[in-house]
């Protein structure tokens, strides 16, 4: 498997809403879906680094997961 790379813009993108990938991993779901109601409700003053570093973290903790780490190959191939 690839390495995950916090750096990737990505992870940002997945937070923002401007990307879209089909998730199987549903920690992951759900963290998305309260970063982009932040995102809607507070719009620029959200910290996407922060959301970003917690998706990352989150998936970077459970990628030996079946469901994370099939994300996580979907995520890297984007």
């Amino acid at each position: 498997m690839e390495t995950i790379d916090l750096q990737k813009p990505i992870w940002k993108k997945l937070i923002s809403g401007e990307k879209e990938i089909n998730l199987c991993y549903f920690p992951a779901k759900l963290l998305i879906a309260k970063w982009r109601t932040q995102v809607r409700v507070q719009g620029p003053n959200v910290d996407l680094n922060a959301g970003a570093s917690e998706l990352f973290n989150l998936y970077y903790e459970g990628q030996n997961m079946p469901n994370a780490s099939r994300d996580i190959q979907n995520i890297l191939a984007q």
